[in-house]
């Protein structure tokens, strides 16, 4: 068994050393509450404890990591049954037909007098956002195109 690295000192110096370790061990407990205090005057200062001070990381996907559905896999049974399953309008004409009547013969309208003249002609919807729905209607249909920001124009034929 191999001896001990304590064996060549003396009693006195023993007892020396643990003294000083002693009063080390006061001293740093001093300085652990004095670091704490102000990592809670931090913490008040952010709001939050326990907050990392700088950038919040947004999330996202992993970093390399493709959107969309894995190459080679399928599409689930319920997501294609569910894929434009609603029909046609009931009683009468679609959106973009009505847009179509209502902004023939006009240089330029802004979606929300579209939005006006299209319920005006007798359009029928519940939608809680409306102007949405004629906004995106008029990006996405092919018979409009775009005067400027927020104004709309029948494609001329």
């Amino acid at each position: 068994m191999p001896k001990s690295k304590l064996s060549g000192f003396s009693l006195d110096q023993l007892k020396a050393e643990i003294s000083r370790r002693i009063v080390e061990i006061d001293r740093l407990i001093k300085q652990r509450n004095e670091l704490e205090r102000l990592l809670s005057e931090i913490n008040g200062l952010t709001g939050r404890p326990g907050r990392k001070v700088g950038r919040k990381k947004k999330p996202g996907r992993k970093p390399g990591k493709k959107a969309g559905r894995k190459p080679g896999k399928k599409a689930s049974k319920k997501a294609v049954k569910k894929a434009g399953k609603r029909g046609p309008r009931k009683g009468g004409a679609s959106l973009g037909d009505i847009m179509a009547k209502v902004l023939a013969g006009k240089a330029g309208v802004k979606v929300a007098a579209v939005v006006k003249m299209v319920l005006a002609a007798g359009y029928k919807t519940k939608s809680a956002n409306f102007g949405g729905q004629v906004s995106q209607c008029l990006r996405l249909d092919k018979r409009f195109r775009k005067v400027r920001r927020g104004v709309f124009a029948l494609k001329k034929s």
